[in-house]
C-alpha cells in the first residue's frame, strides 16, 4: 500500500473506515510519534483541526486524516479515515483524545535560504522553538538551520507555540556547528552570534553588506565555543545587573527586530530601485518621453494630447477638463453641454500617428519575442487588475 498518496487540493469526501491497529496507515502514523522517523520520512503528524487548517495553507502536502468515528464528517482536501478513540490515542503523541489528526510531509523543493536566516545551535525546548519560529516569521524570515541532524520543528508543543508557522518554514540540518558554520560562509553568509560575551552591543553593531545568518544558543549554556570561534560578529543586548540572562525566545525576539531593521536600512536603496513601483515609472517615464519626441516629428500634439484623443476614442465621450481646450481649438474634440467627443479630424490624426505609437511600444519591446510580448501585456493587464480590487 502507498502510504504517501498525492492527492490534489480540491475537496471531496472520501471517506474509509479504519478498524485495525494493524493497518499500515496507522502504522505510518504511529511510527510518526519519533523524531528520527519525520526526519527519515520528512513527514510529520499533523494533531487538532486547527493544526490541520494551518498545514491545507502551507507548501506541506497533507496526505490524509485519521477522524473519530463519532465526530460528524466533514469535508476535507484528502481522504478521511475514521476510526476509534482507542486507535487515535494509539497514534496521538497526546494523553487525550484529539479527533482529528493528519498525515503530512514537507515539500520536495530544495532549499533555497533567503538574505536572512536563523540558526538553532542546540535549543532544546519546543516552546522556545516554536516561538523562535512564529517570531522569526513575523519579520519575514522562514529560513532556518541547525548544529544537529536530530534537530525537528514538527513536535506538538512546536506546532502550536508557532501557531502552524512552522509549516511554512524551510529548514537544513547540519551535522554541528563547524559544518554549518562552513556551508552558510560559503554560500555568502555572516554569522552573528547573541551571546553574554558579545562584544558589541548589538543597537550599535555593523552588519557586513552581504546575507546574515544569527544564532541562538541552548537555554542553559548559551551558543556553543565553536559557535562562537567562529562567527564574524558577536553581539549582545543590554541587560540591567540584576538580571544575567533573557529567556532564548525573548531574546530572540529584540534582536530579529533590531537586525531585520538593520538589513531593511542597508538594502533601502536596493529595494527602492528594485521596487515594482518605481520601475513601472521609470518605464512609464521613458516611453512617454520617446512618444513625444516621435510625435513632434509628425504633428502638433504633445504626449498628454495624444493619449487624451486615444481615451475619447474608446470611451467616445467624457466630461470637459482644462487639457481639452487646445484640442477644442484646433478642432480634433467637440464640445456640446460640457461633454466632449472626438470628432472626424481628431480620428484622422489618430490614425496618422498610430505609427509613432507602435514604433515607441517597439522600441520599449525590442528583443522581446512574440509570446513573451503577449505574456508581458498580460502580466501588466494582471497588475493593473489586482491594484483596481
Amino acid at each position: 500500500m502507498n502510504l504517501t498518496p498525492s492527492y490534489g487540493k480540491t475537496f471531496c469526501m472520501k471517506t474509509e473506515v479504519i478498524t485495525s491497529i494493524k493497518d499500515e496507515r496507522v502504522v505510518f502514523a504511529r511510527s510518526l510519534q519519533k523524531r528520527s522517523e519525520r526526519i527519515r520520512t520528512r513527514s510529520f503528524l499533523v494533531e487538532g483541526k486547527e493544526a490541520i487548517e494551518w498545514v491545507i495553507k502551507s507548501p506541506c502536502e497533507l496526505w490524509y486524516i485519521f477522524a473519530h468515528d463519532k465526530e460528524p464528517l466533514e469535508s476535507w482536501p484528502v481522504p478521511v479515515l475514521t476510526c476509534s478513540e482507542g486507535i487515535l490515542k494509539k497514534i496521538s503523541t497526546a494523553s487525550h483524545l484529539i479527533p482529528f489528526i493528519g498525515i503530512a510531509s514537507l515539500p520536495e523543493e530544495p532549499c533555497e535560504p533567503s538574505d536572512l536566516m536563523v540558526i538553532f545551535d542546540g535549543v532544546q525546548d519546543f516552546g522556545n522553538i516554536g516561538t523562535i519560529v512564529r517570531t522569526a516569521s513575523a519579520f519575514g524570515i522562514d529560513d532556518f538551520a541547525s548544529t544537529s541532524e536530530t534537530f525537528d520543528l514538527f513536535q506538538r508543543k512546536s506546532v502550536d507555540v508557532s501557531r502552524g508557522t512552522v509549516f511554512s518554514s524551510r529548514l537544513v540540518n547540519y551535522p554541528d556547528a563547524k559544518s554549518s558554520v562552513a556551508a552558510l560562509k560559503k554560500a555568502g553568509y555572516q554569522i552573528v552570534v547573541t551571546a553574554l560575551e558579545g562584544s558589541t552591543l548589538q543597537s550599535l553593531a555593523t552588519l557586513a553588506p552581504k546575507k546574515t545568518a544569527i544564532v541562538f544558543g541552548n537555554e542553559t549554556n548559551g551558543v556553543s565555543k565553536e559557535m562562537l570561534e567562529l562567527a564574524d560578529l558577536k553581539i549582545q543586548i543590554p541587560l540591567a545587573t540584576s538580571v544575567d540572562s533573557l529567556n532564548v525566545g525573548v531574546a530572540a525576539g529584540i534582536t530579529l527586530y533590531e537586525i531585520k531593521l538593520k538589513v531593511i536600512l542597508m538594502k533601502l536603496k536596493e529595494k527602492i530601485q528594485g521596487s515594482l513601483g518605481r520601475n513601472l515609472s521609470c518605464a512609464h517615464r521613458f516611453l512617454r518621453s520617446v512618444f513625444d519626441e516621435k510625435l513632434q516629428a509628425v504633428s502638433d500634439l504633445t504626449a498628454e494630447q495624444a493619449i487624451l484623443l486615444m481615451v475619447l476614442a474608446c470611451d467616445e465621450e467624457g466630461e470637459k477638463e482644462e487639457a481639452m481646450v487646445p484640442l477644442i481649438e484646433k478642432g480634433y474634440l467637440i464640445e456640446n453641454e460640457n461633454v466632449v467627443r472626438i470628432t472626424d479630424k481628431g480620428r484622422e490624426v489618430l490614425g496618422a500617428i498610430w505609427n509613432v505609437q507602435e514604433a515607441a511600444e517597439n522600441r520599449a519591446l525590442a528583443g522581446f519575442l512574440p509570446h513573451e510580448r503577449k505574456e508581458f501585456l498580460r502580466l501588466l493587464e494582471k497588475v493593473q487588475s489586482n491594484l483596481l480590487l
